[in-house]
């Protein structure tokens, strides 16, 4: 799936060492592989579009971000932890991934098509613990994506 994306993208064209998963053609600071799995444009400087969204309106800290529904390579985790200053502190344990499946709309999907037909999914990160039961009501979340 990647090598179809970067085909599609344009990104295959390109020097190989703008290629590379690692690398940032377009210079918006989100590598390739992470354009990849979160449905932006590698060519295109367009962080916003692909940027995973906050919702703690109902008193529970949810992420919601894109991910490639058919690429076995890619591993998403959603972390949390209250504190900052010890890295070791994060813990996937705290947190649950819900997709289509768990209801999540999946209207204005990055690539134009209906779910069906689109190879993404819109993916809740949400926290198992509300911002009240957490130390002085805070929570920090984040996404990361793997690929071996």
């Amino acid at each position: 799936p990647i090598d179809t994306w970067a085909t599609d993208s344009g990104l295959a064209a390109r020097p190989a060492s703008e290629q590379a998963l690692d690398a940032d053609p377009d210079s918006d600071g989100l590598s390739n592989l992470l354009e990849y799995a979160l449905g932006g444009d590698p060519l295109k400087k367009d962080q916003s579009a692909c940027m995973p969204t906050l919702d703690i309106s109902s008193g529970t800290f949810i992420i919601t971000f894109f991910r490639v529904k058919s690429d076995a390579n890619l591993t998403y985790k959603a972390q949390l932890t209250t504190d900052l200053a010890s890295a070791a502190q994060w813990t996937d344990a705290a947190t649950t991934l819900v997709g289509a499946l768990g209801g999540v709309n999946q209207e204005n999907l990055p690539d134009g098509k209906d779910y069906a037909q689109s190879r993404y999914e819109r993916v809740e990160a949400r926290a198992s613990k509300t911002l009240t039961e957490e130390v002085a009501g805070r929570q920090f979340m984040r996404v990361t994506v793997e690929h071996p």
